[in-house]
């Protein structure tokens, strides 16, 4: 995995595959998970912010782009296997807890492995994507929150593959374009991510997540148990929520954090001029928040 000149990187095995990972720091374990479209390079202003506060910080890559997992069943690519997959990272790094921190579809990694694991999780972030049934229920009664999530629909569907495959990942663009306006990726960030997603199964595998976010009686059998308890049940580690103002992929008046589903309570940082990727739109606005936070919680 290509990194930045102050970056460890590695490859960890946990939950049976191979996950490779880029790392800054040392102290208290704080592992960062990233969504689509997306690479553990995403959190480059993270990693050093948080070792310059005095922690461990690990980006590992999602098994959506671990090529051991790429011939599994598709019906095992689910937020479920997301969070189960965080648990055994933790048990990997050799640490008794963690801080979790997770944007897009590393909000799903994050909150299963708190469902999962509770008394694992020392700290709970989520970025851009709020937990609970609110998403569910925008689909269903939010006409712009439909329209913003078209995409979805698209991926999980019977063209979603080709389409997201089609004119060398031009898809990609458009979404980091919607969801984040005004907003140029780095350039060698964005070839090395399409890179990623033109390894073999890696496509399928993001539309397989999808289409089992959607249609969740699709998931394998041992896995459905912990989808259906996501969103409904409340997570106990105290958690911080993060959101960009101008989200174009989820709305901000749709991620308002529910306080029942977070029994130690639940922080909100709504980030002006920023939009979904606004870890990297505005990092000083968000690592001040977020190391105030752990710092805060005694990590």
């Amino acid at each position: 995995m290509s990194s930045g000149a102050n970056f460890r990187s590695g490859s960890i095995r946990a939950n049976d595959i191979d996950f490779e990972y880029v790392e800054q720091g040392a102290g208290p374990l704080v592992l960062l998970f990233h969504g689509f479209p997306d690479s553990p390079l995403g959190w480059r202003y993270q990693l050093p912010a948080l070792a310059a506060a005095g922690f461990r910080a690990v980006a590992p890559v999602l098994r959506v782009y671990a090529p051991a997992a790429l011939s599994s069943e598709p019906r095992t690519f689910a937020t479920s296997t997301l969070g189960l997959d965080a648990v055994a990272l933790i048990d990997a790094f050799g640490a008794e807890r963690a801080t979790l921190i997770g944007h897009d579809w590393g909000v799903g990694a994050v909150t299963a492995a708190a469902l999962l694991a509770p008394e694992r999780v020392e700290r709970l972030v989520t970025i851009a994507v709020p937990y609970g049934r609110a998403m569910a229920l925008a689909l269903v009664e939010n006409a712009a929150q439909r329209r913003r999530s078209w995409y979805m629909y698209y991926l999980s569907g019977p063209l979603g593959e080709a389409g997201l495959s089609a004119d060398d990942f031009a898809l990609i663009d458009e979404l980091w374009r919607d969801w984040s306006p005004g907003y140029t990726p780095d350039p060698e960030f964005m070839r090395d991510l399409k890179a990623r997603f033109g390894a073999p199964g890696v496509a399928g595998a993001i539309c397989a997540l999808y289409h089992n976010s959607l249609y969740p009686g699709d998931v394998a059998p041992e896995l459905k148990a912990v989808q259906n308890r996501l969103g409904r049940e409340p997570l106990a580690p105290p958690a911080l929520h993060v959101h960009g103002a101008n989200d174009g992929c989820i709305g901000v008046d749709v991620a308002r954090p529910n306080p029942g589903l977070f029994a130690a309570g639940i922080e909100s940082v709504v980030v002006p001029d920023a939009g979904h990727f606004v870890h990297l739109e505005r990092p000083d606005a968000v690592n001040a928040p977020l190391i105030a936070f752990l710092q805060k919680s005694g990590a």
